[in-house]
């Protein structure tokens, strides 16, 4: 992927020779960043497929992902751990929402501990990518909640499997804010020493 993407930025740069090398090392990482994506999906399509899973897959990209959006979350250090993380949270997710369908008290539960944590924790900074600006953070943090208000809204409209995925995926996002948190503190940490 990364090679793929070097040719492409190759390509524009021969194109466009006034583009600096901080520009062309922008227009890299975005190749990077877009074709790993496509690769992933494309594989989580097939695996979901295989197993008949394709609705929970896509629930869980619109809530996981569209809460993300606004929240952040955790991110790992190379492609292949976070396929591997992105995998097994997304199965978890597809089996909890397939076999332990919650109850109205246990919905209650979960919306109010997802507000709790985004409201505490979002939004997680990407690490290579942090929120400098404190006006942008706390939008993001009410973005972030309203998001959820208006996901977890919906999830209670849809049959009961897939609106149990649709909470488990807004659970599992908002349980990797803080996560995402604390990791990048224990790497700073580790740094500083």
């Amino acid at each position: 992927m990364d090679k793929f993407a070097h040719m492409l930025t190759k390509k524009i740069k021969k194109q466009n020779p006034t583009l600096t090398e901080i520009e062309a090392l922008k227009i890299q990482f975005g190749f990077e960043c877009l074709l790993n994506e496509i690769s992933k999906t494309m594989l989580f399509l097939f695996i979901f497929y295989f197993f008949g899973w394709m609705s929970n897959l896509v629930i869980i990209l619109m809530f996981y992902g569209g809460l993300r959006l606004f929240a952040g979350g955790l991110h790992a250090d190379t492609y292949w751990r976070c396929f591997a993380l992105s995998l097994v949270t997304y199965i978890v997710i597809t089996l909890l929402g397939l076999y332990t369908i919650p109850n109205n008290v246990t919905k209650i539960v979960m919306i109010i501990v997802c507000i709790v944590l985004l409201f505490l924790y979002s939004p997680a900074d990407h690490p290579n990518k942090p929120i400098i600006s404190n006006k942008r953070k706390r939008n993001m943090k009410y973005m972030s909640i309203i998001a959820l208000i208006v996901f977890f809204v919906i999830s209670l409209f849809l049959p009961a499997s897939i609106s149990a995925t649709a909470l488990y995926a807004l659970l599992f996002e908002c349980i990797s804010v803080p996560l995402s948190k604390l990791r990048i503190h224990l790497s700073n940490k580790s740094l500083a020493k």
